[in-house]
C-alpha cells in the first residue's frame, strides 16, 4: 500500500513508459510470447496502481492504443486478442454533423477507448477503486463534451437544420435523432444551471416541434429515440416542457399527440412508454406552483381526458387509429385485439395514478362518466388473471385505498363490487394473481374498517363469503361487520332497548324528587351529612358506592337536567 505512490511516480518518469512500449513492439516482432506475457502483467499492474497522474498518462492519446496492444497477450487466454484491429478498423467513428472542435473529438475518442479497456480488455481484473477512477474520467469527459457542443451555436444550428430538412433520408434521420438522444442522455450529468441552459438552447431551436412531428413516425427506432428524449426532458426539466405546452395553439397540443399515438402505435413497448410520459406530465409533484397545476390539469381534463378514456368503453377507437397509422408500416408483432387490450391496460394504469394524485377533478370525472363501471366490464367473468383484468383491479383498488366516502357511495350505489365477486367465485380456490388481488382488497377494507363497504359487502355477498374456507379474510370481514353492529348498539342503548311504555327521562327525575321530599327527616341522618356539596334537586346517583372504611367516599354522579 505504502509503495504504490512512489511506484506510480516511477512509471511517469520521462521516457520510461515509452521504452516499455518499444520493448513490446520488439517482443511482437521477435514473437517472444513470454516477454509479451510479462509486459501484460506490468501494464495490468500499472493500471491497478490507480495513481491519478499515472492513469492520466496511460490513458492519453499518445500511449493508450499501444498499451491496449500490449494487453492483447493475456497469459490466461490460449491465443492473443485483436483489440487494436477492432479499435482502428472495425469500430468506425461516424459524424452525423461535422464536429470542428478538436478537443471534443479527442474526448470522444478517449471515452470510447477507455470504455473498451474497462468493459473488454481488463473486465475481469479491475478492482473497485480502479473501476471507479475510469468511470470518473468518462464522466468528466462527458460533461466537457456536452458543455463545448452546447456553446457551439454553429454546430447546433446545423444539426437542427438537417433534422427539419424535408428531404432527409430515413437512415440519416435515424442517426440525427439518435445523436440528439445521446446528447440529452449525457446532459443529465450536468449541473442544474448548465442543464437548464442546455434544454433552453434546444427549446429555442424548436425541439418540441421535432418531437411532435416524429413521435408518429413510421420507423420504430425513430419513435423510440423520440420518446426517450421526451422522458429525459420530463425527468430533468418538466417545467420547460409544460411552459411550452401552455404556449401551444391549441393549448397543450402535445397531450393530443401522445393520446393519439398511444392508441395508434403498433408496438406494445411504445404504448407503455407513452403511458409513462402521460403520468409524468400529470404528476402534481413535478409541477411548480398552484397556478401551473390548476391551469395545466384543467386543460387536460376539459380537452383530452374524454379522448383518453374513450377506449375503455369500446376498442373501436384504438382499431381505427391503428389502421390509419399502420397504412405504411408492415412491422406488427401482436394482433389487433392484443394491442387494443394493451392500450386499455395502460389507460387503466393512468386512471389509477390520477385517482391517487388529482383529488376532486378525477372524482367528478368518474362520477359523470361512470368510468369504474365501464372498466369493470373488462374483468374476466371466469376470474382469469389477464393483464387487463389486473389493471382494472388496480384502478378499483386505488379508489378503495383513498377511503373516500364519495367513491364508496358511488361503488355501492352502482353495485360495482358485483363483477369482481362473481369472477372471484368463478375462480374458486385457484391460487392465482386475481385471487390474491381480491383477497388483499377485501382484507384492506376489513383492516381499515371502512364501515360503508364492510356493510355493503357482507349484506350483499354473505352467503358466498361463508362458503370460503381456504382463507380467513372473509370470515374476519363478517366478524368485523357484527362487531360494528354491536358497537352501534352500545352507542345508542336507549334506542335499541327502551320499552315503549316507559315515560320520558324528565318524568323519572320528577318521581325521584317527590320521593326525596316525602322522606322523613329522622331517616338516615348520616346519609344527609355525607352528601356531596354538588347534590342538587334534579341530580340522580346512578351507582351506590358502599362505605367500607367509615369515611365518606368520593362519589361520581351523573347529572341529568330535570328542567
Amino acid at each position: 500500500m505504502f509503495q504504490r505512490e512512489p511506484l506510480a511516480l516511477a512509471f511517469t518518469r520521462q521516457g520510461f513508459l515509452k521504452k516499455l512500449i518499444e520493448l513490446g513492439s520488439m517482443c511482437e516482432d521477435l514473437e517472444n510470447i513470454e516477454g509479451l506475457h510479462q509486459l501484460f502483467r506490468i501494464f495490468k499492474g500499472a493500471m491497478m496502481l490507480n495513481g491519478n497522474c499515472l492513469l492520466e498518462l496511460l490513458l492519453s492519446d499518445e500511449f493508450l492504443l499501444d498499451i491496449i496492444g500490449c494487453l492483447e497477450h493475456d497469459p490466461d487466454l490460449l491465443e492473443s486478442q485483436k483489440h487494436r484491429e477492432f479499435l482502428t478498423s472495425t469500430a468506425v467513428f461516424k459524424e452525423v454533423v461535422p464536429i470542428r472542435d478538436d478537443r471534443v473529438l479527442c474526448r470522444i475518442h478517449q471515452n470510447f477507448r477507455v470504455s473498451y479497456l474497462r468493459d473488454v480488455v481488463l473486465a475481469k481484473y479491475l478492482d473497485d477503486h480502479t473501476f471507479a477512477s475510469l468511470n470518473s474520467l468518462i464522466f468528466f469527459n462527458h460533461v466537457e463534451i456536452v458543455n463545448r457542443l452546447q456553446a457551439d451555436n454553429q454546430f447546433l444550428d446545423e444539426l437542427f437544420h438537417r433534422l427539419f430538412a424535408p428531404d432527409v433520408e430515413l437512415s440519416t434521420l435515424r442517426d440525427l435523432v439518435a445523436f440528439v438522444q445521446e446528447l440529452c442522455s449525457l446532459a443529465k450529468n450536468l449541473q442544474m444551471l448548465s442543464r437548464s441552459a442546455f434544454y433552453k438552447s434546444l427549446k429555442e431551436r424548436r425541439i418540441f416541434a421535432l418531437l411532435e412531428t416524429h413521435l408518429a413516425h413510421r420507423d420504430l427506432s425513430v419513435r423510440l429515440s423520440i420518446i426517450d428524449i421526451i422522458n429525459g426532458l420530463l425527468a430533468h426539466e418538466s417545467s420547460i416542457c409544460r411552459s411550452v405546452m401552455m404556449e401551444q395553439d391549441p393549448k397543450c397540443r402535445l397531450f393530443g399527440v401522445l393520446v393519439d399515438q398511444l392508441f395508434a402505435d403498433n408496438d406494445a413497448g411504445m404504448k407503455s412508454q407513452l403511458a409513462e410520459v402521460l403520468r409524468m406530465l400529470l404528476d402534481p409533484e413535478l409541477m411548480e406552483g398552484a397556478s401551473e397545476k390548476d391551469d395545466f390539469l384543467n386543460i387536460f381534463y376539459e380537452e383530452y381526458m374524454n379522448r383518453l378514456v374513450s377506449c375503455i368503453s369500446s376498442g373501436q377507437a384504438v382499431k381505427d387509429k391503428m389502421a390509419q397509422h399502420n397504412a405504411d408500416s408492415t412491422l406488427q408483432l401482436e394482433s389487433d385485439e392484443t394491442l387494443v387490450a394493451h392500450t386499455q391496460n395502460q389507460v387503466c394504469e393512468v386512471l389509477a395514478f390520477c385517482v391517487q394524485s388529482h383529488g376532486y377533478r378525477i372524482k367528478y370525472f368518474i362520477l359523470r362518466h361512470n368510468v369504474v363501471q365501464k372498466a369493470l366490464r373488462h374483468v374476466s367473468s371466469s376470474g382469469k388473471a389477464t393483464h387487463l383484468t389486473m389493471a382494472v383491479i388496480r384502478f378499483v383498488r386505488a379508489c378503495v385505498g383513498l377511503k373516500d366516502e364519495f367513491y364508496n357511495r358511488h361503488m355501492i350505489k352502482n353495485n360495482l363490487f358485483e363483477p369482481l365477486m362473481v369472477a372471484f367465485v368463478a375462480n374458486g380456490s385457484k391460487y392465482n394473481l386475481f385471487n390474491s388481488a381480491v383477497v388483499e382488497m377485501v382484507d384492506f377494507i376489513r383492516r381499515e374498517n371502512i364501515k360503508t363497504l364492510v356493510n355493503h359487502l357482507v349484506e350483499s355477498f354473505r352467503k358466498c363469503f361463508e362458503q370460503i374456507d381456504y382463507v380467513a379474510t372473509f370470515r374476519d370481514l363478517i366478524i368485523r361487520y357484527e362487531q360494528n353492529l354491536e358497537g352501534e348498539t352500545q352507542e345508542h342503548p336507549d334506542q335499541m332497548t327502551r320499552s315503549p311504555q316507559r315515560g320520558p327521562t324528565r318524568r323519572v327525575v320528577e318521581s325521584d324528587d317527590e320521593a326525596y321530599f316525602n322522606e322523613s327527616d329522622d331517616e338516615a341522618p348520616e346519609e344527609a351529612n355525607g352528601r356531596d356539596v354538588d347534590d342538587r334537586p334534579g341530580m340522580v346517583q346512578l351507582v351506590n358506592y358502599d362505605d367500607d372504611t367509615g369515611s365518606p367516599p368520593e362519589k361520581k354522579r351523573a347529572k341529568i337536567d330535570a328542567s
